[in-house]
């Protein structure tokens, strides 16, 4: 399940249950990318309620960051659980995120509005 929320000029999406092969995967990309295209260029996704996540799903993260930094846009992430944390690394994407574990911490890292 995603909902997206709004503070201090970033959109927080909020990621719950299964993000896996087939239509979790595609609805988490296009969500990513609806939200960003509304006017968004500052998301946070927080992971903290993510059960499961496979390949599939980091392919679709991946692809949205990919879409979004070269639009100059931005996406992080908040609270990877130790699966999400251990997928990043086994495929050696890790590096591409900028990862938090507080919310208000991670709010403050985006630069200020335009």
């Amino acid at each position: 399940m995603l909902k997206t929320r709004h503070k201090d000029g970033v959109a927080i999406i909020d990621v719950s249950g299964t993000v896996r092969f087939g239509p979790e995967a595609n609805q988490f990309h296009n969500t990513i990318i609806e939200v960003f295209e509304k006017g968004n260029p500052k998301i946070l996704l927080n992971l903290a309620a993510l059960d499961r996540f496979d390949s599939s799903g980091l392919g679709s993260l991946v692809s949205a960051y990919a879409s979004i930094t070269r639009r100059e846009g931005a996406l992080k992430l908040l609270n990877p659980g130790h699966r999400v944390a251990d997928l990043l690394k086994i495929t050696n994407t890790a590096g591409l995120f900028e990862i938090f574990t507080d919310e208000a911490t991670a709010l403050s890292s985006f630069s200020p509005a335009r």
